[in-house]
């Protein structure tokens, strides 16, 4: 019996894991390309803007204001002392951004719930991880929310 809630415990943190990476880099890249293999140019320029713009942003910010991690991370450089600090969550900027802007271009309900679901799942990721405080989310969040709307606004 205790291995088996051992087990399922290692799969829930697993599955948290992995759910991070929705707001990765990596999956970010992957729909830029996915949308323009599509033929969604727009949507596709759009994510690239905000990608680009997230990233400037939350450098910007973590250039002048350096806030520990909860899993406090250690760095030998500056770069490395970049990745280190905790304000904003790129993460939960680049989520957002995904949530705004797919659901806005495609204007339905099931992306909306879909890709809602999918934000709280990487906002609760980035908390158990500990890799942020929910203030580093929720500020991440607001910039995405912000950011997204002038993309759709001005791009």
């Amino acid at each position: 019996m205790h291995t088996d809630i051992n087990m399922v415990t290692r799969l829930i943190k697993d599955f948290i894991e992995d759910a991070s990476a929705f707001g990765s880099l990596a999956f970010f890249l992957f729909l830029i390309f996915l949308f323009l293999i599509l033929g969604q140019i727009k949507l596709a320029i759009w994510l690239a803007v905000g990608l680009i713009l997230s990233f400037i942003i939350v450098m910007g910010i973590r250039l002048f204001y350096f806030k520990e991690r909860p899993n406090k991370k250690d760095y030998n450089n500056f770069l490395e002392k970049l990745e280190a600090s905790s304000f904003p969550s790129l993460h939960a900027f680049r989520i957002v951004l995904i949530l705004i802007l797919i659901s806005y271009y495609y204007k339905s309900i099931y992306f909306v719930i879909l890709l809602g679901i999918m934000t709280i799942i990487v906002f609760y990721s980035r908390k158990f991880l500990k890799k942020h405080y929910w203030t580093d989310i929720i500020f991440g969040a607001i910039f995405g929310l912000i950011l997204s709307l002038l993309i759709v606004w001005l791009v």
